[in-house]
């Protein structure tokens, strides 16, 4: 079995927002995990301010904002730096995530939440979330261990 420890930042918590941040981390079945996390140039005009604020925005793009255009994102290092490499076309970036979760298990805090703006994200630029259909939360499995009503 593969996991994927997902998380999705957006401009919103509606279904019109974009995804602007995709962080994931893939755990092979031998073991090893790869991290992976890319920034996407966001439809601000569908803003709303109080997704902004949950993602801290405006304090993690920072400068780099102003060089984005649409339809194009980078490539994020794990020290949250963004690669020398350039921007990458979102086709591609869409590409790369759908294949990396292909089939895979999702595992996240409010996992569907994700699935459902990623899925949008993808099917934007021609790809289709073909991931395990069951889902994991974190924040269930966490309240049941900790005995939460």
């Amino acid at each position: 079995m593969t996991l994927c420890f997902l998380d999705t930042e957006t401009t919103g918590l509606g279904d019109e927002c974009d995804v602007w941040e995709i962080g994931l981390i893939r755990r092979e079945s031998s073991g090893d995990d790869v991290e992976y996390a890319w920034r996407l140039c966001p439809n601000m005009a569908t803003a709303e301010p109080t997704g902004l604020r949950i993602g801290r925005y405006y304090e993690r793009v920072g400068a780099v904002l102003p060089t984005w255009g649409p339809g194009y994102g980078h490539l994020v290092t794990p020290d949250a730096h963004v690669e020398d490499r350039g921007m990458g076309e979102a086709r591609f970036i869409a590409r790369d995530v759908a294949r990396l979760l292909d089939g895979a298990t999702i595992v996240g805090a409010v996992p569907d939440f994700d699935t459902h703006h990623l899925g949008r994200f993808l099917r934007q630029y021609n790809q289709c979330g073909t991931w395990h259909y069951h889902l994991v939360d974190v924040e269930t499995y966490a309240a049941g261990a900790l005995r939460m009503p």
